[in-house]
C-alpha cells in the first residue's frame, strides 16, 4: 500500500470518527432538547387546565382550550371522569393517534385508576423508529384525570433529521482530508525518496551524496544523519585508500631489507660472525620498524573511527616523563645523546589519560632523538603556569625546513629536506600527536629553526577531580 493511501485512510478514518461522534452528540442534544420542550408544553397545558378547574371556569371553556391545544400541538387530550367514564371529553388530532392511544390503554389504565402521574415513551404503532408516543397524565383538582398524548422524536429520528447535514459535512471533510493527506504525503514522501536514493547510493559504494535538509523536524534530522554518515564513510574510504597506498609504500623498504639480509644469511655459509651479527641487527631493527608502523596505524585507525575513549586518572607527570626518557636511553646512547628532565619548581600530579599522554611524550621524544645531532641533548622541561602544567620537548638537531612547517601535523607526511632518517618511520607520528592534543583539548605550539633544533610545547589544564566516564 502506498504511503499516500495510508495517510488518506488514516486521516479520513480519524476525521470521520470524530465527525460522527460530534454529530451523534449534537443529535442527542437535539433529541433531549425537543423532548424537554414537549414535556414542558404538556406540563404547561396540564397546569392551565388545573387552573381553569380551580377557577370554576365553564366546562365549555375548558373543552375549547383542550380542543385548541390538540389542534395546535397535533396531540390528543382526554379528561377522564373516573366516576362517570362516559362523560370524559376527548379530543384527537387524528384517527391514527386515537388508535395508538387506545391500543396503549393497558399501559396507562393503572395510573389512571390510581390517580398517579404518568410520563411514558412508547414505540409508534407503525413501528417507525423516528418517533415515539409520549403519554403524559396528571390528576386534576376535581378528581378527574388529564391524559395527553403526542408524537416526539427519538434519538434515531434526530440523527436521521440531520442526515443531509451529515452527508454534506462528510463530503466536505473527505475532500479537505484528501487535500491535506496529499499535502502531508508530498511533504513526507519527497524527503523519504531523497533519503532512499542516498541510502541506495551509499550501499552501492558511492559516498559522494548529499541530501538537502529543510526545517528542523524528524525527517530533517534523519537526512542530516545520512549526510553525516556519508561524510564519515567518505572520509573513512579516503582514509582506507590512503592507508593502503602509504602502507604499501612504507612497508616496502623494511620488508625489502629484511628479505635481503635474510637471503644473505641463508646463502653465505662462511660468513664472518661479526658481519652476521650486523645483518641480524639490521633485520631486528627493520622488524621493529615494521612493528612500530603497525602499532601506529592501528592507533591512528582507532582515532579516525572514534573507537578510542578518554580515561582520566591522576598521573605523576614527572615520573611519566622519566619513564619515557628511560625507554629511549639505549637508542640515545647509540647516538651519543643526552636525555634530560628539568622541572621548574614543584610539579603537582595532573589528571589526564595515561595511555594518550604517554603516546604523546613517546612520539615527541622519538622524533627529537631521531633528528638530533650526535653528541647533543634532548630536553623535557616541566613548568607551572597558573592553573596548568606546561610540557616542552626540545632538541638541538636539524630542525624543520620552513616549507615543511605547515605540513608537519599532516598524516603520512615525510620531509624531502630531512637528511636524517629520511626513509625511517611511517610519517604518522606527529599526526597522532596532534590527534591526541585535539582529543584531550590541549593547547600546543611548535617552533623550529633549521640547523638549530625543534621545540614542541603543550599545556595540561588543571582539573579539580577525575571526570566520570
Amino acid at each position: 500500500m502506498r504511503l499516500f493511501t495510508k495517510f488518506w485512510i488514516a486521516i479520513v478514518g480519524v476525521t470521520m470518527a470524530v465527525l460522527l461522534l460530534a454529530i451523534s452528540v449534537y443529535a442527542y442534544m437535539l433529541y433531549s432538547t425537543e423532548n424537554d420542550a414537549t414535556l414542558a408544553m404538556l406540563e404547561e397545558q396540564s397546569a392551565t387546565i388545573s387552573t381553569m378547574i380551580n377557577n370554576d371556569m365553564p366546562p365549555k371553556d375548558i373543552y375549547a382550550n383542550m380542543s385548541r391545544f390538540c389542534l395546535a400541538r397535533s396531540a390528543a387530550s382526554i379528561l377522564y371522569d373516573r366516576a362517570l367514564p362516559e362523560n370524559s371529553p376527548s379530543y384527537y388530532v387524528s384517527a391514527a393517534l386515537q388508535a395508538e392511544l387506545e391500543d396503549s390503554a393497558p399501559l396507562y389504565e393503572q395510573a389512571l385508576s390510581e390517580g398517579e402521574p404518568l410520563n411514558l415513551h412508547l414505540p409508534t404503532k407503525e413501528g417507525d423508529r423516528s418517533f415515539s408516543l409520549l403519554l403524559y397524565g396528571r390528576p386534576m383538582p376535581d378528581g378527574r384525570y388529564l391524559l395527553m398524548a403526542c408524537h416526539t422524536s427519538t434519538f434515531y429520528g434526530a440523527l436521521l433529521g440531520q442526515m443531509r447535514t451529515i452527508t454534506l459535512i462528510l463530503l466536505v471533510s473527505i475532500l479537505l482530508t484528501t487535500m491535506l493527506s496529499s499535502l502531508l504525503a508530498r511533504t513526507i514522501v519527497r524527503p523519504l525518496k531523497d533519503i532512499d536514493y542516498a541510502s541506495q547510493q551509499i550501499a552501492a559504494g558511492n559516498f559522494d551524496v548529499h541530501i538537502e535538509t529543510r526545517g528542523q523536524d524528524e525527517l530533517a534530522s534523519v537526512a542530516s544523519s545520512i549526510n553525516t554518515m556519508s561524510e564519515q564513510l567518505k572520509r573513512s574510504d579516503s582514509f582506507k585508500n590512503e592507508i593502503i597506498s602509504n602502507v604499501s609504500h612504507n612497508l616496502k623498504t623494511p620488508i625489502a631489507a629484511i628479505l635481503t639480509y635474510t637471503e644473505l644469511l641463508k646463502s653465505c655459509d662462511g660468513i664472518d660472525p661479526a658481519q652476521q651479527q650486523q645483518f641480524v641487527e639490521i633485520i631486528d631493527a627493520r622488524a621493529r620498524t615494521l612493528e612500530d608502523m603497525v602499532k601506529s596505524m592501528i592507533l591512528l585507525s582507532k582515532i579516525q573511527t572514534g573507537a578510542t575513549q578518554i580515561r582520566f586518572e591522576v598521573i605523576d607527570l614527572e615520573e611519566l616523563c622519566q619513564d619515557t626518557i628511560d625507554s629511549f636511553r639505549v637508542l640515545a646512547d647509540k647516538k651519543n645523546l643526552t636525555l634530560r628532565l628539568t622541572c621548574t619548581g614543584e610539579i603537582p600530579a595532573v589528571i589526564s589519560d595515561y595511555e594518550k599522554l604517554s603516546t604523546i611524550l613517546s612520539n615527541l621524544l622519538s622524533n627529537a632523538v631521531k633528528h638530533s645531532f650526535p653528541g647533543h641533548a634532548v630536553d623535557i622541561l616541566l613548568s607551572r603556569e597558573g592553573r596548568s602544567t606546561s610540557v616542552t620537548v626540545s632538541d638541538t638537531g636539524e630542525g624543520i625546513h620552513p616549507d615543511d612547517l605547515p605540513h608537519v601535523w599532516e598524516r603520512f607526511f615525510k620531509s624531502s629536506h630531512s637528511k636524517i632518517s629520511r626513509d625511517e618511520g611511517s610519517g604518522i607520528g606527529m599526526h597522532i600527536v596532534k590527534s591526541m592534543f585535539d582529543l584531550l583539548e590541549y593547547p600546543y605550539d611548535l617552533d623550529s629553526v633549521p640547523g638549530e633544533g625543534t621545540t614542541v610545547t603543550f599545556t595540561i589544564p588543571d582539573l579539580d577531580e577525575v571526570p566520570k566516564a
